[in-house]
């Protein structure tokens, strides 16, 4: 179970596995492209603007990160991306045999820095009450999981609710649900994953889906999963 559910967190989130992580210093980034694959290119501030001089070269665009293809096979040009903060990113674009599948540039901005502080002053378990209230935190950015399916057994359903996100730590809420038609016990103490911090949840025995509506265990076949841990790119 464990492995899956780290799996599945790590889709959710951009966690950068077999990215190109590249420190922001202020000189343009040579990135490879193919005509064959997406190359996807993440940044640490929302993007405000992207300035594309050819249309050789298709780019799309989701709020902090583009997804890069050539559509000629000899493409070489630069890609100029202006972030929320103010700062342009030059990057250089060509073609290769070779093509980077993700890269990674890292940029402590003012604002990151503003929010890291912030965060900080939040220690682990005053976090996790906080999501177990449903409440805001300083320093932490709420995102809606959709109930995105995380995790599936013959016992378990696991569907991620929020992210509580953070330059410091990251919050995950998960709904649980009993798909078995007897009692599980939800093993809260064998689960674990890289950076964890914390693990806690509402209930661990959790009794079958009801089959009548008037069935006093209506509600007792779910629970929530509160997990805090270090994010995998944490500069801190």
């Amino acid at each position: 179970m464990r492995r899956a559910i780290i799996f599945a967190l790590l889709l959710f989130l951009p966690a950068v596995l077999h990215a190109r992580v590249i420190k922001w210093e202020g000189k343009p980034i040579s990135v490879s492209i193919s005509t064959e694959r997406l190359t996807r290119i993440e940044f640490a501030e929302n993007l405000r603007s992207v300035f594309l001089s050819r249309s050789d070269i298709g780019v799309e665009r989701e709020e902090r990160a583009l997804y890069v293809r050539a559509l000629a096979p000899d493409v070489d040009d630069a890609l100029f991306v202006v972030g929320e903060s103010g700062t342009t990113y030059e990057l250089n674009l060509s073609v290769s045999d070779n093509p980077d599948q993700t890269v990674v540039i890292s940029s402590i901005t003012k604002f990151l820095l503003a929010q890291a502080e912030q965060a900080k002053q939040v220690p682990a378990l005053d976090l996790m009450r906080s999501m177990m209230r449903g409440l805001p935190v300083d320093g932490y950015e709420i995102i809606k999981a959709e109930k995105k399916e995380v995790y599936r057994d013959a016992f378990f359903s696991m569907k991620l609710g929020e992210v509580y996100r953070s330059p410091v730590l990251h919050g995950y809420v998960i709904d649980v649900e009993n798909l078995a038609q007897f009692p599980v016990l939800l093993r809260v103490q064998e689960m674990d994953f890289a950076g964890m911090v914390a693990i806690s949840t509402g209930d661990e025995f959790l009794q079958p889906r009801p089959k009548k509506a008037s069935e006093a265990v209506q509600e007792k076949f779910r629970t929530r999963l509160y997990i805090v841990a270090v994010p995998t790119t944490s500069p801190y």
